[in-house]
């Protein structure tokens, strides 16, 4: 797919009716989605002055093997162990905890999904989101915590 070069039609044509679509305004989305909701594609069209819809953005959700999860997670984080984490930031991410340092002590999560988006032509962004719930948490535990990993320059590193 090619954002600012695909149209609608072309990818209708080469993938099929989506699972959902919806207009809004000048923009087109559709949602194409896979066995369950952790696999599905979103694509968003922009109204061209011709009528077409050319493709704006487009992500997907997908399931991960980097993170083993466990449907029966118990929370083993406190306060402090979360705030002791550096965060990075948009500028460079590199700067913030790295997953496998999450995953060295925190090793099985309640869930987690990859995310592949296009928002310019040939560029792509990628992130992985860890999830770890227990909402029957015990005292002193944290019943959330949620992180967001970005790569690297090098696109492989979280």
């Amino acid at each position: 797919m090619k954002v600012g070069k695909d149209s609608a039609k072309s990818i209708m044509k080469t993938y099929c009716k989506p699972s959902d679509a919806q207009m809004s305004g000048d923009d087109l989305n559709m949602t194409y989605s896979g066995k369950d909701y952790s696999e599905s594609v979103y694509l968003t069209f922009k109204k061209q002055y011709d009528g077409t819809f050319i493709l704006s953005h487009a992500s997907g959700n997908f399931p991960t093997d980097a993170v083993q999860t466990d449907d029966s997670y118990k929370s083993d984080w406190t306060k402090e162990q979360f705030d002791a984490i550096n965060k990075g930031d948009y500028s460079n991410p590199s700067n913030g905890t790295k997953l496998e340092g999450i995953l060295k002590d925190y090793p099985k999560a309640s869930d987690a999904d990859y995310t592949i988006s296009i928002v310019r032509e040939d560029e792509f962004k990628k992130e992985l989101t860890v999830f770890y719930n227990d909402f029957k948490s015990e005292d002193g535990k944290l019943k959330t915590v949620y992180l967001l990993f970005d790569t690297t320059e090098d696109g492989d590193t979280f």
